[in-house]
Formats: structure tokens, C-alpha cells, sequence
């Protein structure tokens, strides 16, 4: 939060707990494999391990400015750490500062791992991408976004990750920087975006006061208004995949969604696109056939843009 606390809170909406050592305005958190651990990513330039009953187990202090973003490894034993310093630090969480990797021009605002644990992928303030090995080896430099990454998220059950930005675009990626897919329909800056626990949608948080639903096809499933996001706001699902929580600078929201629904309209929708494609295939073999027959094809084709 801006107040320098990090809260937890039971999913009625009860507070369980206020963690509250930071100096400064915390900018993310990660939880444990296990849920039993908390770490925090703060404008004091530290990063803190919390146990959920509130109790601080250990500090962390060798970044040089405000740390932007926060991750655990998926065995739980390490966790990265991205930083306005330009770098990412890993830390063994009972022992301290492991590494520290080097190679972004601006800040850094986020840092993950993907879920077998073996690499790393970091977002920069100038748009640019890193993937990198554990051992700090830099294996692919992507300029991905023509403004600030806000965001990235990778698939729990793909070799996938996904990245927002202040470009007003969600972008797909392969694990190894191969674009797949541009998700287009936001008017503003996108602050985060998540994948679903089961990978099949991914949510964004956007300054247009949006929440959006996407299938992997880049289908908008849903919009939903919060307008508490127009100068910053995070999106993340539930571990059941049944709710998404979205955080402003003063509220916690969360929002039911009907996977049911979410899933029929994304097999509709996917089922219309293939129509399409069907449809236009046809209509150029028809139009096709009657410019070869040298019938006039009506102004069908000249004034109505129908397919690609």
C-alpha cells in the first residue's frame, strides 16, 4: 500500500493482519509456494519475508533505490527482486544476497520465474525485455513494448508468458521471446495482467477504469468497470480460478466470475472466427470467379472492407 503496510485479508473481507515495516509505499508483493511466507518489494529499497501471522523474519537492503517488483521461485527457496537501480537480485531466503544481474539501461519494474524454476524473465522501464538463466547468463534481449512494462505474468500450464505496458497492449510471448500475440481493445495504460490458475484467460487492470478478460486467442471475454485504477492497479486470480481481486491506490475489490460463461463464449467466439475465415475463403473464390469470367463483381468488394 501507499502507507507503507501490507495487509491480509480473509476473502470476506475481514483483516487478518497488518504487516508494517516498510518506510515507504510498498509496490508488491509474493507469496510462498506454500502460502506460508510473504514477500514485500518496497520504495524503502528493501525487500522483507513476513510469516502470515505478522511476524518479520528477514530484511533485505543491498538495492541501491526503490524496489519495483517481487517473486518466489517455485520451490519456495529463492526469491527475485527488480529494482529502479537497473538490476535484479536473487536471494536465498534464509541466507541473503545469491546474485545480481546486470544488463537494463532504465529501471527495472518487474522480475518472474518461470514454473520450472530455471529461468528468469525481467520488464524494464525503456520497454525492453531480458530472459535470463539463474547463473545471471542473459540469453535474449526483446524490444517488446514501445513504453514502460508494467507487468508480466507466466502461464501455470504453458511455455507462455504475457506482459502489459503503458502502450495500451497485453502481449503473449513464447518462453523463449517469440511473440505470439498482441491483445488490443484497452484505451490507456495497462497496469498488470495475470494469467488464470488453469491458463486458459488472462485478466488486465487498465487507467481506462477497466478490468478485461481475454481468452489466448486474444478474444475480449468481459470488461468490468473499476474506476479506482486511473492512477495505478493490479489484477490477480484467485487459486480457485472463481474470483479475481483487483487492488487501486485505496480499495481491494473482488470480482465473481462465471467460468462457465467465460468458457462458452470463448468456444462461440472461436467458432465465429472460423466461420469467418470460411466465409471470406468462399466469397474471394466467387469474386475470383466472376473477374475471370470478366462479369462485372459489383461494388461489393470495392466498397466494403468484409476480409483481409
Amino acid at each position: 500500500s501507499y502507507d507503507g503496510t501490507v495487509k491480509l485479508w480473509s476473502t470476506d473481507g475481514s483483516l487478518l493482519e497488518t504487516f508494517s515495516d516498510h518506510e515507504e509505499k510498498v509496490n508488491g508483493i509474493s507469496f510462498s509456494p506454500d502460502g506460508q511466507t510473504i514477500a514485500s518489494a518496497s520504495d524503502d529499497g528493501t525487500v522483507k519475508l513476513w510469516s502470515t501471522d505478522g511476524s518479520l523474519l528477514e530484511t533485505f537492503s543491498d538495492h541501491e533505490k526503490k524496489v519495483n517488483g517481487i517473486s518466489f521461485s517455485p520451490d519456495g527457496k529463492t526469491i527475485a527482486s527488480a529494482s529502479e537501480d537497473k538490476t535484479i537480485k536473487l536471494w536465498n531466503i534464509n541466507e541473503g544476497l545469491i546474485s545480481q544481474l546486470k544488463g537494463h539501461q532504465r529501471a527495472v519494474n518487474d522480475v518472474i520465474f518461470s514454473p520450472d524454476g530455471k529461468t528468469l524473465i525481467s520488464a524494464s522501464e525503456d520497454g525492453v525485455i531480458k530472459i535470463w538463466k539463474l547463473n545471471g547468463q542473459l540469453l535474449k534481449t526483446i524490444p517488446a513494448h514501445l513504453g514502460n512494462i508494467t507487468s508480466l505474468s507466466f502461464s501455470p500450464d504453458a511455455p507462455i508468458f504475457a506482459s502489459a505496458s503503458d502502450d495500451n497492449t497485453v502481449k503473449i510471448w513464447s518462453k523463449d521471446g517469440t511473440p505470439i500475440r498482441t491483445l488490443k481493445g484497452h484505451n490507456s495504460r495497462v497496469w498488470s495482467v495475470d494469467f488464470s490458475p488453469d491458463g486458459k484467460i488472462l485478466a488486465s487492470a487498465s487507467a481506462d477504469r477497466t478490468i478485461k478478460i481475454w481468452s489466448l486467442d486474444g478474444t475480449e471475454l468481459q470488461s468490468i468497470q473499476d474506476n479506482g485504477f486511473l492512477y495505478w492497479g493490479n489484477v490477480s486470480f484467485s487459486p480457485n480460478d472463481q474470483m479475481i481481486a483487483s487492488a487501486s491506490k485505496n480499495t481491494i475489490k473482488l470480482w465473481k466470475l462465471n467460468r462457465e460463461n467465460l468458457e462458452k463464449l470463448a468456444h462461440t467466439m472461436s467458432n465465429l472466427d472460423a466461420l469467418l475465415v470460411t466465409s471470406c475463403s468462399w466469397l474471394n473464390d466467387y469474386l475470383g470467379s466472376l473477374e475471370a469470367n470478366n462479369t462485372e463483381a459489383t461494388t461489393l468488394e470495392k466498397t466494403h472492407q468484409l476480409c483481409d
